[in-house]
């Protein structure tokens, strides 16, 4: 049967959400729903590769992740701009390095604005003129001596300091968030100006 084509000209949309690209590890079981439920309701569309981690937690693990960056931002979305790369690793950050973590972003996605969670903490401790932080981590002791080097370089002082010590990512996402937050608000934070949790784990 010969059929002829029929072809009608696609109208294509006025307006494109922001493309925002997520590094996420391997071995993280809760950062997808985490983004979802904070960026649900926002205009844009979110983008997700993994990107290969190692247990247990330690800084020489945590390093490995350096020559992976730029081949697994590639592969979100090959040939296309993205305006946002985040890179979904507070602790992987401060060990390699944020400036070389933008750098291996931004060989594949040229231009792209690059965002991590402690620069972003970083940006809003500046915004809001924080100073003295109250810090607690889920990671073990090897991980948060990397931690608290990074933030005396950054001046900021740290008042208090908790940890689980927790060395698995799947131990991470287990802890119930109720008891989690329960946790956080006996700390006392009374000198503070901010508490910061350094783990995605949306708690509400």
């Amino acid at each position: 049967m010969n059929i002829k084509s029929n072809y009608i000209k696609p109208k294509f949309k006025k307006k494109i959400n922001p493309k925002i690209g997520l590094l996420a590890l391997s071995t993280d079981l809760t950062i997808e729903n985490d983004f979802q439920s904070i960026c649900q309701k926002l205009p844009l569309d979110l983008f997700v590769n993994r990107i290969h981690n190692e247990n247990p937690l330690t800084k020489e693990n945590l390093l490995k992740m350096y020559d992976q960056i730029e081949p697994v931002t590639e592969k979100i979305l090959p040939g296309q701009k993205i305006n946002t790369v985040a890179y979904a690793c507070t602790s992987g950050t401060i060990a390699i390095g944020a400036e070389k973590v933008k750098e291996k972003i931004q060989l594949a996605k040229p231009d792209c604005y690059v965002s991590t969670p402690i620069t972003s903490a970083l940006k809003a401790f500046k915004e809001m003129n924080v100073k003295k932080i109250a810090l607690f981590t889920p990671y073990p002791e090897s991980v948060n001596k990397t931690i608290l080097e990074y933030f005396n370089r950054k001046n900021i002082n740290i008042i208090s300091f908790s940890t689980f010590n927790i060395d698995l990512d799947e131990d991470i996402a287990s802890v119930d968030p109720k008891y989690l937050l329960e946790t956080l608000i006996k700390l006392n934070i009374s000198d503070a100006d901010a508490l910061l949790y350094l783990a995605l784990h949306f708690l509400f």
